[in-house]
């Protein structure tokens, strides 16, 4: 593993943590750049704005959801993370 990966893992695990375990939407701006592109199924939503579409929608459904990452891998410029959600 290269010094780049660990920021980029320290990164995913605080996403995971502010935006889901938190609840802080404003995060999403701070932390999601404009070209990212979320893969949900046959479904893309590209840049913060659309990805707050699909956060709202999942929050009304779940709005006490944690998210606990369990393992993560880096490679390049992309993070993996398996987790479990409670």
């Amino acid at each position: 593993m290269t010094h780049q990966q660990e920021p980029q893992k320290q990164f995913a695990a605080r996403w995971f943590e502010e935006v889901w375990n938190q609840s802080k939407r404003e995060a999403i701006d701070e932390m999601l750049p404009e070209d990212a592109v979320l893969h949900d199924g046959r479904t893309d939503y590209r840049g913060p704005a659309e990805f707050k579409r699909f956060y709202d929608a999942l929050r009304a459904q779940l709005s006490d959801v944690r998210v606990t990452p369990l393992e993560t891998i880096s490679e390049g410029g992309m993070v993996c993370i398996t987790q479990a959600k409670e």
